[in-house]
């Protein structure tokens, strides 16, 4: 490699050194990447079952799932028959291949935020024991389910918001310490370069010299070269 090529090297690595994204960027491209997929999964999971016939009964009574319920099913007073009780229990338990599937995905990529997330399943498992046992209506479940998932959200904001603020320091830090190795490389190459020209200079003053005298006469002429 030549003197040129290697001090451009390192102002080229210089460069590369400051374009590329950081660690904390692409931890957080991955968790919105990976969120975003676990929303879906758990979606589809729940849209699949609840899409089974054997709980057309209690589906009039709330979205299985997972969407907004409708201004009658918020209004239902009505508890639930020993039937739909069983169907209640079924769905739940097979609702529960969703919530570990989910869980697990989050635990990989935010596990910060399972303590609210295993917080609100237990407070909706609860909702669900009153419902069976005939302790609350359908639609004061929906409410309390709403309220819940409602304080989830919340909480999941407010982690989301601390996640990134913690990942945006470690991206400045990082943003930092590249600017630090930038610059050595920087000057690093500078002081080749110079060292370069030094070294050219040197190596012409100290080269060989040859001087050529002719005579005319009484006078001479001589050059040096």
């Amino acid at each position: 490699m030549g003197v040129k090529s290697a001090a451009l090297l390192l102002v080229a690595l210089s460069s590369v050194i400051g374009a590329c994204s950081t660690a904390a960027q692409r931890q957080l491209a991955s968790i919105n990447t990976k969120g975003a997929e676990a929303t879906a999964a758990n979606k589809a999971c729940m849209a699949e079952i609840a899409a089974k016939p054997e709980y057309a009964g209690i589906a009039k009574h709330l979205p299985l799932d997972g969407s907004p319920a409708s201004l009658e099913q918020k209004a239902d007073q009505a508890f639930v028959t020993p039937q739909e009780a069983k169907a209640v229990l079924a769905w739940r338990n097979e609702f529960g291949q969703c919530r570990q599937a989910r869980d697990g995905a989050v635990q990989a990529f935010a596990p910060a935020a399972m303590p609210a997330i295993l917080e609100a399943e237990n407070a909706s498992d609860a909702v669900w024991v009153k419902v069976v046992h005939r302790e609350m209506s359908w639609g004061t479940a929906i409410q309390q389910l709403a309220d819940i998932s409602a304080s989830t959200q919340a909480k999941g904001q407010q982690i989301a918001k601390e996640m990134t603020a913690e990942l945006n320091q470690e991206h400045q830090a990082e943003l930092a310490q590249r600017r630090e190795v930038a610059n050595a490389f920087a000057q690093a190459a500078q002081n080749f370069q110079q060292q370069q020209n030094q070294q050219q200079m040197i190596n012409a003053l100290n080269r060989p010299r040859t001087t050529n005298c002719s005579a005319f006469g009484n006078s001479a002429s001589c050059t040096t070269y």
